[in-house]
């Protein structure tokens, strides 16, 4: 049993051998590096079944760019992220650095998402607060001088 005899290592089948270790090496050299590959090529890698949205973002945080992409899915629970640095496409794995980034990020789209009559309401809100701590400061500390001397 075994190969077939044409295949089987012989003298004049060593044309064979020859030709899959070269196709093997064409195979090898073909594939691209972890180091050529796109944002849109880690996307694709990253996507889980059932996927259904992806958004990217791009931060700059002290003078390096990052992107972060926000996958949603059908489930809720299945949503995730990456963030990949976006000069080498390396995966960031550091839970701190991606906690700040994540901040960073809410703050951001928080901050946009803000319009000039919200910055008044906010200033607004607060002179009022000030306005309420001028006028009761006297108060209570009338109020702690009296307790003091009790």
């Amino acid at each position: 049993m075994g190969l077939p005899r044409d295949w089987r290592y012989e003298g004049g089948t060593m044309k064979y051998l020859i030709l899959l270790l070269g196709l093997l090496t064409l195979i090898i050299i073909s594939t691209p590096s972890s180091s050529a590959k796109t944002i849109d090529d880690l996307i694709q890698e990253n996507k889980v079944l059932l996927d259904y949205n992806v958004k990217t973002y791009e931060l700059n945080f002290y003078g390096k760019e990052y992107i972060i992409v926000r996958y949603s899915n059908i489930f809720p629970y299945a949503d995730h992220l990456i963030i990949v640095e976006k000069n080498t496409f390396e995966l960031l794995d550091d839970p701190k650095m991606a906690r700040k980034l994540t901040h960073k990020l809410a703050w951001t789209i928080a901050l946009s998402k803000l319009t000039r009559e919200d910055v008044e309401n906010l200033k607004r809100i607060e002179l009022e607060a000030l306005a309420i701590y001028t006028a009761t400061k006297t108060v209570t500390s009338s109020y702690e001088l009296i307790i003091e001397h009790s």
